[in-house]
């Protein structure tokens, strides 16, 4: 299942609508940053975050990147909500910090957990945001620029990086723009594939 934190028409997003989530079962929710102008709805996501978030928000000078880690964190809370069965709410869901320093969720020990495994990765890359969510599993996402370019031959880089099995099938693709773009896709496998695994417990 995929879905939207807002769509382009800028409709407030229902984000207290509880939705299921199988064991296994991934959902992925994307958020296009450039999408969404609507200062009202930007402040209205402002309010949902956490004074130590706002703050992290507020620190950063260049507007384009404040607008997106805003969205991201956003994204994280109003996705997750969607999940907690009406018990939690967006601007009420907590965080620690994991033993790799990655955040996961808190649930509170009074209140019963509708989905008491849920994992969850966030990515972005440019104004392009999303978000994985599972029940019962780590999960790894990552997005990269379809005209992401390695300022060399991407093979020097794959050789230090990469499996030889992989060096040696990007060796095959004999096109540079086929290379290229093999390449970007391996490395974006690859970082979702570590998110995953080397995170210990829910992590973004």
């Amino acid at each position: 299942m995929a879905g939207t934190a807002a769509s382009s028409s800028q409709r407030r997003p229902n984000y207290q609508h509880s939705l299921q989530l199988a064991p296994g079962e991934v959902h992925i929710w994307w958020l296009n940053a450039d999408k969404l102008t609507d200062d009202a709805l930007l402040s209205e996501y402002e309010g949902l975050l956490s004074s130590e978030e706002q703050a992290g928000v507020s620190a950063i000078t260049n507007a384009a990147v404040r607008k997106e880690r805003l969205l991201a964190r956003a994204l994280v809370r109003t996705t997750l909500a969607r999940y907690c069965g009406g018990v939690v709410a967006a601007d009420g869901l907590c965080f620690v910090r994991n033993a790799s320093g990655k955040p996961e969720l808190s649930w509170p020990l009074e209140v019963p957990c509708p989905t008491p495994n849920l994992h969850f990765n966030l990515t972005h890359t440019r104004s392009l945001l999303g978000c994985a969510v599972t029940n019962g599993m780590r999960i790894g996402l990552d997005v990269e620029r379809t005209d992401r370019h390695t300022r060399s031959d991407p093979l020097k880089l794959a050789r230090r990086r990469f499996t030889p099995t992989e060096v040696a099938c990007l060796a095959d693709v004999l096109s540079p723009a086929a290379r290229a773009e093999h390449f970007v896709r391996l490395w974006t496998l690859k970082e979702a594939y570590v998110k995953a695994r080397v995170v210990t417990g829910t992590s973004s």
